[in-house]
């Protein structure tokens, strides 16, 4: 049966892991709720180190400064949890940075055009009616390229990396594509953020809710589903409950299946972040 997040968390941190990865992917907002019990953990005592969250779905701010409340009030949406976290001196990181998101601060067709050809893509002979038609196609093909796993995978894990240390736990949510090695015709491409970090200092789940039928709680990980450059390892699952009214009543088997349940009170910041989930 698949193990609850919270004990699973405890059991990371009582083997000595210096940082827990959390996977999350476009159809999946169990993440929220998995922050709201990483704090209650925090509450009751059961986490006496000092823990240092990033997220993929913040940008990077100037010299890798750590978010504050003035500063997240200037999104235009903001997770409650995130606020929590800071309110519970719990340093807030954004991922998202010019390595990762290479188009991020272009602002014309031609500069766009020229990094999506640095970068190896190809757009044929494709012609641009204007800069947002641009932009679309550039994240669009990034967003499925190798070369946005490699790039968000060495990014993230040198950020996680700098403040990884005895006294600290640093917890990274980011899309469950960035975890496990990558492969293709059983080759490995690309190790995957899980091995980057090395497997003795850190541990990665793909959160999920409790399963409303129990008959499925048997399957254990999580298969991300295949790019055309090549497949990923599967990942180790955990439940979350689900707390947060706004959320999709989804599970983890239901967003295998791509059964996408929005609701006309939630705004879906996701699609619009340059990701690979």
């Amino acid at each position: 049966m698949l193990m609850e997040f919270e004990d699973w968390f405890l059991e990371q941190i009582s083997n000595g892991k210096k940082c827990i990865l959390i996977g999350e992917n476009h159809y999946s907002y169990a993440s929220e709720d998995c922050l709201d019990c990483i704090l209650k953990l925090q509450r009751q005592g059961k986490i006496n180190k000092k823990i240092v969250f990033f997220d993929e779905n913040l940008a990077a701010l100037d010299n890798l400064e750590p978010y504050t409340l003035e500063s997240l009030s200037k999104l235009n949406t903001v997770e409650p949890s995130l606020i929590a976290l800071i309110k519970n001196n719990v340093e807030v990181y954004g991922l998202e940075d010019n390595f990762s998101n290479p188009f991020k601060n272009l602002k014309s067709i031609k500069k766009v055009t020229a990094r999506i050809k640095d970068l190896g893509l190809q757009i044929g002979n494709r012609i641009f009616n204007d800069f947002d038609d641009c932009l679309y196609w550039a994240y669009h093909l990034y967003g499925k390229s190798l070369v946005r796993v490699q790039r968000g995978n060495e990014g993230f894990c040198n950020q996680i990396l700098h403040k990884m240390d005895e006294d600290t736990i640093v917890i990274a949510r980011v899309g469950a594509k960035h975890i496990p090695t990558v492969r293709k015709d059983g080759v490995v491409i690309e190790e995957g953020m899980l091995q980057r970090l090395g497997k003795d200092m850190a541990s990665a789940c793909f959160i999920t809710h409790f399963p409303k039928n129990r008959t499925y709680s048997e399957q254990k990980t999580y298969q991300p589903e295949s790019d055309m450059f090549g497949s990923y390892d599967s990942i180790e699952c955990c439940m979350v409950e689900k707390k947060m009214i706004h959320q999709p009543d989804l599970t983890l088997w239901a967003e295998q299946d791509k059964q996408r349940k929005d609701t006309n009170n939630y705004k879906d910041t996701k699609k619009h972040r340059c990701t690979i989930m």
